[in-house]
C-alpha cells in the first residue's frame, strides 16, 4: 500500500510525543514487519494464497491496559486484491483476580470490500490454565461489506524451553479449533483446528526475531471451495517470520 510507510511514521510521531509527555515506563512501543508464505485470517479462511508482507505498530499505556495500533497487510505481488488490507485497533487489557480479560474494537479496510467493525473479546487465566477463549463480533459498514456474524476459537496457549546449544530456546504453542454461525458468509458450525508453534529468538536491545510454521485442518463440509466454505483445501500448511522492535 503506498500510505504504508506514511502512516506508520505519523504513529511513530504520535507514540514519541505522547511518550515523551509521560512518565519514563510508561509505555511500550513496538513495531512489527512479517513475511507469510499466504495469508490465513483468523477465522481460518484464507483471502490470499500469496506471499504477503504485513506491518504493526503498537503502543500500551501499562498502568491502564489501554493499548492502540495499525496492523497493515499487503501483496509483493504488485496487484491490489485480497491480500491488501488495514486495520486500526484499539482495546483493553485488565484483570478479575486470575483471569485476564482482552477487549479490543478494530475497524478493518480490505481491498475490494466494504469496510468492516471487528468486537473481540478473549478470556483467559495463565497462571491457572493455558486454555483461553475468543470471540469475535464482525459488523459491515456498507452494503459491498461481507455478511457479519460470529467467530469463536477455543484454544490452549503454552510456552516451553527447549536446550538448544548454550542456552534455552522457547517455543510458543496454540492448538485451537474455531466455529462461526454465518460471519463473511460462511456456513454455521464447526469450521477448522489448527496448531502452531512460534521460535522467538532475542537478538538484544529490543530486536527480536521470531519464526512461526502452523497447519490447519478444515472439517468436512467447509472444505470444498463452495459458497459457504472456508475453502478448498482440508490441509493447509504456512510459515513465516517476524522482526519486532521494542522500545
Amino acid at each position: 500500500m503506498k500510505k504504508t510507510a506514511s502512516v506508520l511514521i505519523a504513529l511513530l510521531l504520535l507514540i514519541g510525543s505522547v511518550a515523551s509527555a509521560a512518565e519514563a515506563g510508561d509505555f511500550e512501543t513496538s513495531i512489527n514487519f512479517t513475511w507469510y508464505s499466504q495469508y490465513v485470517g483468523g477465522g481460518g479462511f484464507r483471502p490470499h494464497k500469496h506471499p504477503v508482507l504485513q506491518e504493526e505498530a503498537l503502543v500500551r499505556h501499562l498502568p491502564t491496559g489501554y493499548y492502540a495500533g495499525i496492523w497493515l497487510s499487503q501483496s509483493p505481488n504488485g496487484r491490489i486484491d485480497f491480500g491488501e488490507e488495514e486495520n486500526y485497533y484499539f482495546g483493553k487489557v485488565f484483570r478479575i483476580h486470575k483471569v485476564e480479560f482482552d477487549l479490543q474494537a478494530n475497524f478493518i479496510e480490505v481491498s475490494k470490500l466494504g469496510d468492516l467493525i471487528d468486537f473481540t473479546v478473549r478470556i483467559s487465566a495463565p497462571e491457572v490454565t493455558p486454555l483461553y477463549w475468543k470471540t469475535e463480533y464482525l459488523v459491515g459498514t456498507s452494503k459491498r461489506s461481507p455478511e457479519g456474524g460470529f467467530f469463536h476459537k477455543l484454544g490452549a496457549a503454552k510456552t516451553y524451553s527447549l536446550p538448544f546449544g548454550f542456552h534455552e530456546q522457547p517455543v510458543v504453542l496454540d492448538a485451537f479449533i474455531g466455529a462461526t454461525n454465518g460471519a463473511v458468509g460462511i456456513n454455521h458450525g464447526i469450521t477448522h483446528t489448527a496448531v502452531s508453534a512460534a521460535f522467538p529468538i532475542e537478538l538484544g536491545k529490543g530486536i527480536s526475531l521470531t519464526p512461526k510454521f502452523t497447519y490447519q485442518y478444515t472439517f468436512g463440509g467447509f472444505n470444498d471451495g463452495k459458497a459457504g466454505h472456508l475453502n478448498n483445501q482440508p490441509h493447509m500448511k504456512w510459515g513465516g517470520v517476524t522482526l519486532t522492535y521494542r522500545f
